[in-house]
């Protein structure tokens, strides 16, 4: 079981406690006693319990929490593209409401920049991101954005 969470930590770096349980297919107690005994670490974000590899720098640890989630990775990319919020809930098929509660998550932990242009924002992919994409792009991103890291490296 060790090996087990070990690995997906390492792949999943800023992992929510509760998705590690559920990927792992254990109790909490379980996960805890395990959690102690590697060298994890764990940080609570937004009201989150994240575990992290022991190896990783603080300074990814915000980054990595907010990638770590199913829209806000493909915003990443779309953002890069030139998307605008509009064209984020076009492409990723969510409410406006989600793209703006996510697109703040991201602008206050500084993976993305926003610049008034009129009565509209322009959005970019701020150089905090792109380290922690950089440090871990297989594992927060999928497919779709292969084109995206590759344009980074």
């Amino acid at each position: 079981m060790k090996t087990q969470v070990l690995s997906e930590v390492k792949e999943n770096p800023g992992i929510h406690f509760r998705q590690l349980q559920r990927n792992l297919d254990c109790t909490s107690t379980t996960l805890n006693y395990h959690l102690d005994r590697l060298n994890l670490r764990d940080r609570k974000i937004r009201g989150y319990r994240r575990i992290y590899p022991g190896d990783l720098s603080e300074e990814l640890e915000r980054p990595l929490a907010a990638l770590n989630h199913s829209v806000r990775g493909p915003m990443i990319y779309y953002i890069s593209e030139g998307d605008s919020a509009s064209e984020l809930v076009e492409k990723l098929d969510v409410s406006k409401s989600t793209v703006s509660s996510h697109l703040k998550v991201l602008n206050e932990d500084g993976l993305v920049n926003e610049e008034k242009e009129g009565r509209s924002k322009k959005l970019s992919v701020s150089e905090k991101s792109l380290k922690a994409i950089n440090r871990y792009s297989s594992e927060l991103l999928d497919e779709a954005s292969d084109g995206f890291i590759e344009m980074w490296e």
